[in-house]
């Protein structure tokens, strides 16, 4: 349904193209974004945001805008611009598990001590 859906919002037989382009590598991926959501909203469930927020800005935002500068100057095609959504979506997955890692050998830690 991607070409009849995106008729209703944009014109134009290239407009299209590359609506359709953006959804497929967009889709065929984003299961990788709840699953960096799921990690996210574990660490905010257990009492403990304000890190794991920082680690989500910086791992998607910061890592878009960082292949922007890098990556994408010397290879400038919609594909590997797309490409950075699920890069990033992984990046920040691989970094919230460090981080929940981290705070649940600190938290064990001092409930053992105590």
């Amino acid at each position: 349904f991607r070409s009849p859906l995106l008729k209703l919002y944009i014109h134009g037989d290239r407009a299209l193209e590359y609506g359709c382009v953006r959804i497929i590598a967009i889709n065929s991926a984003y299961f990788l974004c709840g699953i960096m959501d799921v990690t996210v909203g574990s660490l905010r469930g257990i009492g403990f945001s304000l890190i794991p927020m920082f680690v989500s800005l910086i791992g998607v935002c910061g890592f878009r805008i960082a292949w922007i500068f890098t990556y994408f100057q010397s290879h400038r095609t919609m594909d590997v611009l797309l490409l950075s959504y699920p890069i990033s979506w992984l990046v920040t997955f691989l970094a919230q598990i460090t981080v929940y890692f981290i705070w649940r050998s600190h938290f064990r830690n001092s409930v053992m001590g105590s």
